[in-house]
């Protein structure tokens, strides 16, 4: 039938037209649902990881919605799937104990089913209280007798270093501790202790119990050295100059006594000391060295420093600028041995270079020349020195294969090399014989070979040589035969050894009863000075000697005009009476 309408046909084609309308705007509608959902806005807020151990942790959190909900999970993993968890109203979680790194993750939904991606925090916890294991550190020994005197401690982890200080450590050994210091090694786990002690006995650090936490506030049950270090207070060192005295404690501590004109006691100002004052507190020094107006000495860091009377540069300091404390002589050198003369001063460095500086009129630095020097500047290059004494204008030192040079001044024979030539630069003396110690006096020399062997030279009007006569000698004749000697001090006109004993001997000029001996009659020849009193180290000076029995004991005698025997007093002494150092 042409033209004409066929119903059923139309009204299928429209439902199909209706329905699948229907299905597009049903996906439509589930694709705009499913892009908001993976397109979201929403972020868990309010959380952020923490790097610091803590004991325990609540975290909090929110969103930047209104309405939220959320799920969340602590676990020991980095990620997690939170798919399987129900969303919910509580807005915290947290993880009370246990030790190691915990982590939250979290998601968050608005009110209109959008969901945000999971964000995930981190905390450390740490419920463990540190232990700390003490050691002596590395090259430390067992016995000591200078300081630092160190342990290395070591705790199970990093600690609260506010909460680690000096005032919670004891000694658990027998001597007395004057000063503890911490240093810490930069990770806050790893620690040097140091002591320095005022009396000898032996140290053992404490770490009292419950003081030391760490970051999370654990405290330490504290800790007991392993090791015990058994420390000898060294004994004083003393050195007499022109008319003043100088000593250094066992501890280090500088002490300086007697005329102070020219600044030479080096504590600031120019007032005559009768008894030992500190010099340059707060600075320990390893050895001293009193010249006749000027004074030098070492640091335990090798520092050179020196004070006094300048007017020939003595001083080192490149001036000749008088100096009433302590200057810092060839700053960036380190020095071993130093010795302070009449007014020139010679010193090795810890390399074993020879350095002189100071007058130079007879050639007594050195250096070829008799040029005077305001800095130090290097004698007989090449040779590496063991031991040097500057005299009053002569100067003599050992190297270090025991060879005896001497050079300066030799209108007496002072130099031992047979001649009363002036020598501008170090020749042998006693050629053949190997020398331990050496001094130089005001114009003559004394020596100790190693083999114990006192020997003396040059100027000998008051027996200084000590060889039974008055008689010159331009060349080492042996002194007191028969004697083993260890130590040897010449000063002005007179002389004071040690034995191998201990025992103490002096002789020359005794005017001011620098020989010690209860008179004041010359002698040619060793006398025992302070019999039954065994001596470790000896000086003498112009008109006065000081020495240090094997007890530890300061002891001075002779003239003292001027306080330099340091008993309070400016009364002769013509034996050796005691001086208490500060």
């Amino acid at each position: 039938m042409s033209g004409s309408h066929k119903p059923g046909l139309i009204s299928l084609f429209a439902l199909l037209i209706f329905a699948q309308g229907c299905i597009d705007r049903s996906l439509s509608k589930n694709s705009e649902t499913s892009q908001s959902s993976l397109n979201s806005d929403v972020m868990v807020t309010g959380l952020s990881s923490s790097s610091s151990p803590v004991k325990s942790v609540t975290w909090s959190f929110g969103c930047n919605k209104s309405s939220c909900t959320y799920r969340s999970l602590v676990s020991r993993v980095t990620t997690a799937d939170l798919s399987s968890l129900p969303f919910g109203s509580t807005t915290s979680a947290s993880q009370l104990s246990g030790d190691g790194i915990y982590y939250l993750h979290v998601q968050a939904k608005d009110a209109a089913g959008n969901t945000s991606s999971v964000t995930t925090v981190s905390a450390i916890l740490d419920n463990t209280a540190p232990t700390v294991t003490f050691t002596k550190a590395a090259g430390q020994a067992s016995s000591a007798s200078s300081f630092p005197i160190q342990f290395s401690i070591a705790f199970s982890e990093a600690i609260n270093t506010s909460t680690f200080t000096t005032s919670i450590i004891t000694n658990s050994g027998t001597a007395s501790v004057s000063a503890w210091s911490i240093t810490n090694s930069g990770n806050n786990q790893n620690f040097t202790l140091s002591a320095t002690s005022s009396g000898s006995g032996t140290i053992k650090p404490v770490i009292n119990s419950l003081q030391v936490s760490d970051i999370a506030g654990n405290l330490s049950l504290g800790g007991t050295s392993s090791d015990t270090i058994t420390y000898t207070v060294p004994p004083p060192k003393v050195s007499a100059g022109g008319f003043h005295t100088c000593g250094v404690t066992g501890a280090g501590v500088l002490n300086c006594w007697g005329i102070n004109n020219d600044g030479q006691l080096g504590d600031g100002t120019t007032t005559e000391r009768n008894s030992p004052v500190v010099i340059d507190s707060g600075t320990s020094y390893s050895q001293i060295s009193a010249g006749n107006s000027h004074t030098c000495g070492i640091t335990p860091a090798g520092v050179l420093k020196c004070w006094g009377y300048n007017d020939y540069g003595q001083l080192g300091d490149g001036t000749t600028t008088y100096r009433n404390s302590p200057v810092v002589s060839d700053s960036g050198t380190s020095y071993s041995q130093i010795s302070a003369g009449g007014v020139h001063t010679c010193g090795i460095t810890t390399a074993g270079v020879l350095k002189c500086w100071g007058n130079n009129t007879y050639g007594q630095l050195g250096d070829g020349t008799i040029t005077q020097q305001n800095s130090p500047v290097v004698s007989d290059s090449g040779t590496s020195y063991s031991q040097i004494f500057a005299g009053w204008d002569h100067t003599c030192g050992i190297t270090t294969a025991g060879v005896l040079k001497c050079w300066g001044n030799n209108t007496y024979g002072q130099l031992g090399d047979g001649t009363t030539t002036q020598q501008n630069s170090p020749v042998v003396s006693d050629s053949g014989t190997s020398y331990s110690q050496i001094s130089a006096g005001l114009s003559y020399t004394c020596g100790i070979t190693t083999a114990g062997v006192l020997k003396c030279w040059g100027y000998n009007d008051y027996g200084q040589l000590g060889d039974g006569t008055t008689t010159q000698q331009n060349s080492p004749v042996v002194s007191d035969s028969g004697t083993s000697y260890s130590q040897i001090s010449a000063g002005g006109a007179h002389t004071c050894g040690i034995t191998t004993a201990g025992g103490l001997k002096c002789w020359g000029f005794n005017f001011y009863g620098q020989l010690g001996d209860g008179s004041t009659n010359n002698q040619n020849s060793p006398v025992v000075i302070d019999s039954g009193t065994s001596y470790s180290q000896i000086s003498a000076r112009d008109y006065h000697s000081c020495g240090i029995t094997t007890a530890g004991v300061l002891k001075c005698w002779g003239d003292n005009t001027y306080g330099q025997l340091g008993d309070g007093t400016t009364t002769q002494q013509n034996s050796p009476v005691v001086i208490n150092l500060n």
